[in-house]
């Protein structure tokens, strides 16, 4: 699995707000299904510990930039919106494209 494809199903994983919690990594969710923070989120998925480390650096990167001190610091303040969540995930998604495309150079 590719970095950015990782990140982009993470994202649709917490896309609904009830699918969405902080402080936890995963919780029952009203509608019966579960919710998940931002990390937990990438823990749903079937990937190596590589591309999971891999899509966890671009989170935590950009959440740097933002001035926390990675991922779960963000998803878990007090002031944080769900709406800032994604607006991370489409930055870290940007972000891992970048990676993506320069592994592929690399490799050619």
């Amino acid at each position: 699995m590719i970095i950015k494809e990782a990140l982009i199903i993470a994202k649709e994983v917490i896309s609904n707000p009830k699918h969405w919690v902080k402080n936890s990594y995963k919780q029952s969710a009203e509608d019966g299904l579960n919710a998940y923070c931002s990390v937990g989120a990438l823990n749903t998925l079937d990937m190596s510990f590589s591309d999971y480390t891999a899509a966890k650096h671009c989170l935590d990167r950009m959440a740097t930039i933002k001035g926390y001190t990675g991922i779960i610091s963000f998803n878990d303040c007090p002031g944080t919106t769900h709406a800032q969540i994604l607006e991370l995930f489409d930055s870290a998604i940007a972000y891992a494209s970048a990676i993506d495309s320069a592994i592929a150079y690399a490799n050619d």
